[in-house]
């Protein structure tokens, strides 16, 4: 069964925006002596990836602005080398690219409708 695209993008947003909550205030040491804040954040962008694989390929075309396949990428790479996560990656992709990717799904859900 297909997924709902909308839904995965709102998956996307709100998983997105969780992680940023996490991480504010906090400085990337806390990546390496909170554990439970590491598994948190990995898992929320682990979804964060999965959401947006399940976006189908049609919808994909009409946006093809967004790095549809590079966010459902990090997705495989957090499951798979689970035991070499590089969390100076995974924070500089909080930090820094979460809130243009978050701004362009929300624009994506303004003209969807």
């Amino acid at each position: 069964m297909p997924h709902n695209p909308l839904e995965s993008i709102h998956h996307m947003i709100s998983h997105a925006l969780e992680a940023r909550t996490m991480v504010a205030g906090r400085l990337r040491v806390d990546m390496d002596t909170d554990w439970e804040l590491a598994m948190l954040v990995t898992h929320l962008m682990e979804i964060f990836g999965e959401a947006s694989a399940r976006v189908p390929e049609d919808f994909r075309k009409t946006y093809p602005e967004f790095a549809w396949q590079e966010a459902a990428d990090l997705r495989n790479v957090l499951i798979h080398r689970f035991d070499d996560i590089n969390y100076d990656t995974l924070w500089s992709i909080v930090q820094d690219e979460l809130p243009p990717l978050i701004a362009q799904l929300e624009a994506i859900l303004e003209q969807e409708t």
